[in-house]
């Protein structure tokens, strides 16, 4: 069996109506191949990854296209109609925080500072410079092999 599963942060406008049946249809592939769309904020990616592998490991596919996908430039932050549940807003208002005010939020409760977060950002940017999209391929092979349990070699 072949699955796709594609995710969207914000799934409205363009990048609505199941982005993973339609990137797929549009890829040629077969109708009769399963899509579905992941919609979990910023974690949506990663998600439809996570999928694929559970999926894979519990024996109900074999081959799954998986990633994510995003163009923010034509969907305003926070959607074109932003309505969010009074209740929660009353009792859990931090249920609809950004990204950017929960890395904020994290970096005061564990107390990393800015230079320590500028170093990691460099480091982190400096380490993708280097690798070749070869370099990158492996990588995602390498962690393909692990979560299937083939290869536990360490990343690198």
């Amino acid at each position: 069996m072949v699955d796709v599963i594609l995710s969207c942060a914000m799934p409205e406008a363009e990048q609505g109506n199941d982005a993973a049946r339609v990137a797929s249809l549009r890829a040629g592939l077969p109708v009769t191949y399963s899509a579905m769309t992941v919609y979990r904020f910023c974690g949506s990616g990663l998600q439809a990854m996570a999928l694929a592998s559970e999926r894979i490991l519990a024996g109900f596919a074999e081959i799954i296209v998986a990633g994510g996908t995003e163009t923010m430039s034509m969907i305003p932050i926070g959607g074109y109609h932003f309505s969010p549940n009074p209740h929660l807003i009353e009792h859990c208002p931090d249920s609809h925080l950004s990204m950017g005010l929960t890395a904020e939020n994290l970096a005061l409760k564990y107390r990393i500072g800015r230079e320590d977060q500028d170093r990691f950002a460099l480091r982190t940017q400096l380490s993708f410079q280097q690798r070749t999209p070869s370099d990158c391929i492996t990588l995602q092979r390498q962690m393909v092999d692990r979560a299937l349990g083939l290869d536990c070699t360490p990343f690198s």
